[in-house]
């Protein structure tokens, strides 16, 4: 059977970006950078590079919004010691993400999502692919409209959302849960009787308790006869 090309949409606001404007491109820079953030455990998710133009080349990269102010202050140094030109950065992103595993045998999944976002006036900034996965970086506070407009692009949920749209899917119940009689029956079923070991306790209890009231009903008795 043929696999759905789009089966989710993914989205993360917890993100922020970090670029490193006019790198000198040349081997161990890269290795200079991301060694002295590794050495910080901090975490990095997406990585693109600009094609160099007269030697020099950007370095763009996401990471964890909690880690963004140790990374700026590490990265601060380190551009001035490999001669780059300086760091901008931004804490107002997000990343969003189509995912199927049918995107390996269709073409134009890219081309759709980006037309969608474009529709909508939602830039892009950052883009990173692979074989199942297309994510791009965006402002944060297009996040949950990238969301909407992807779902609808590649029809994913529409058939959870429908069943809940006056007219358009509804299920229908099914004939036994229509039937009050059916649903009696279970409800009976579900009834269960008390273990022969709790009714044999209920029962010791209740006839101890008995006991010990009847002395004062006798008591009772006996005075209200001498009284009499």
């Amino acid at each position: 059977m043929e696999q759905a090309v789009v089966t989710g949409v993914t989205h993360d606001r917890s993100q922020a970006k970090i670029s490193i404007l006019r790198v000198p491109d040349r081997p161990g820079i890269a290795a200079r950078v991301f060694g002295t953030i590794a050495v910080k455990n901090i975490v990095v998710d997406m990585i693109v590079q600009n094609i160099s133009q007269d030697g020099y080349t950007d370095m763009s990269f996401t990471l964890p919004r909690g880690d963004h102010a140790r990374a700026v202050a590490e990265l601060s140094d380190v551009a001035r010691e490999i001669g780059a030109r300086g760091i901008v950065h931004d804490e107002r992103v997000a990343k969003v993400s189509i995912v199927g595993v049918g995107m390996r045998s269709h073409s134009g999944v890219a081309s759709t999502m980006f037309a969608a976002l474009a529709r909508e006036g939602i830039n892009i900034q950052m883009i990173s692919t692979s074989e199942i996965a297309v994510s791009c970086v965006i402002e944060d506070k297009y996040a949950e409209l990238a969301v909407r407009t992807l779902h609808d692009a590649f029809d994913v949920g529409r058939g959870s959302r429908d069943d809940h749209r006056p007219g358009r899917g509804l299920l229908r119940p099914r004939p036994a849960l229509r039937d009050p009689r059916i649903r009696a029956a279970g409800r009976r079923a579900r009834r269960r009787p008390r273990p022969r070991l709790a009714r044999q306790r209920l029962r010791l209890r209740s006839s101890t308790s008995g006991a010990a009231t009847r002395p004062c009903a006798c008591r009772r008795t006996a005075g209200s006869t001498a009284t009499r």
